[in-house]
Parts: C-alpha cells; sequence; structure tokens
C-alpha cells in the first residue's frame, strides 16, 4: 500500500504546476514581449477633424452638422490652413514633444514639404497655448496641428 490517492494527488498536481510554469514562461518571454512590439508601432489612432458648421467655418473642406474623421487630407499647394488634429492612445504613455511627418521623413525635397508655422492647443486654461518659432526661438518646434486627446 505504497501507492495511494496522495500519490497520485501528487503527480496530477505536479503535471498542472509544470503547464502553468510553461504557459506562464512562453507568455512572458515570447507572447508578451511580441505582442508589446506589435502595439509601440502604432501608439495611437490619429485622425485630421472636419469641425461641424455649429463650431466653426473652415476653408479647406465641405461642412455640415455633424464632425467628421478623415485619414487622409490633400489640400492645395502655397495656400494656409489651420487644420485640427485627433488622436487616441491606444496605449498609456506621456507625451512630451508630438511630430508631425509628411510621407519620407527625410531631408531631401524639403521645399516640397508643407511647412507648420506654429501650433495652438485650445484646450489649455492656463498658459500659453499657442507656439511658435517667433515665441520659442531657442526649441526646435514640435509639429502639433490643434489636437484632441480623448
Amino acid at each position: 500500500m505504497l501507492e495511494g490517492p496522495w500519490t497520485i494527488s501528487g503527480a496530477v498536481a505536479a503535471i498542472v504546476a509544470a503547464v502553468v510554469v510553461i504557459i506562464s514562461g512562453t507568455y512572458e518571454f515570447i507572447l508578451g514581449p511580441r505582442w508589446r512590439r506589435r502595439v509601440l508601432k502604432r501608439p495611437c489612432k490619429a485622425w485630421f477633424l472636419i469641425a461641424s458648421t455649429q463650431q466653426r467655418t473652415i476653408s479647406h473642406a465641405i461642412q455640415d452638422h455633424r464632425e467628421h474623421y478623415v485619414e487622409e487630407l490633400t489640400l492645395a499647394s502655397d495656400s494656409e490652413y489651420e487644420l485640427d488634429f485627433c488622436y487616441v492612445p491606444t496605449i498609456t504613455f506621456t507625451v512630451s514633444d508630438i511630430y508631425f511627418g509628411f510621407n519620407k521623413q527625410d531631408d531631401r525635397d524639403l521645399d516640397t514639404k508643407p511647412i507648420i508655422q506654429s501650433y495652438y492647443n485650445r484646450f489649455i486654461e492656463r498658459g500659453v497655448g499657442e507656439e511658435s518659432p517667433e515665441t520659442h526661438p531657442e526649441r526646435i518646434m514640435p509639429i502639433i496641428i490643434n489636437t484632441i486627446i480623448y
């Protein structure tokens, strides 16, 4: 009577513990890092906002009574526009600077790419809501256009 219910239950517990260790190790060392790298490739979803007619009038789009969120915006060359930019974070992060780019991020053809003159955050109650090279000459301008964070 050396083998009894305690020996069998101990063997079952050892098998369950081994399976739990294998699954948690696989998640922590293989699946977790792969998932994090995948999520970090796109840390937020971003759109251009076309405001409704009740909010304000804009010249670069046809407006109606609703807001519209578009992923791509084509504008006329050699003209100035005030654009609204909306983004929703998909991961938790702290924003220190936001860079806004156009197609390829290289230094070639800089004369054909748009120039950001200033940005304005209309959701700041106190402090400076608008920054431009004239107001902050010591900083390289982060490229931000009227951001809305949900």
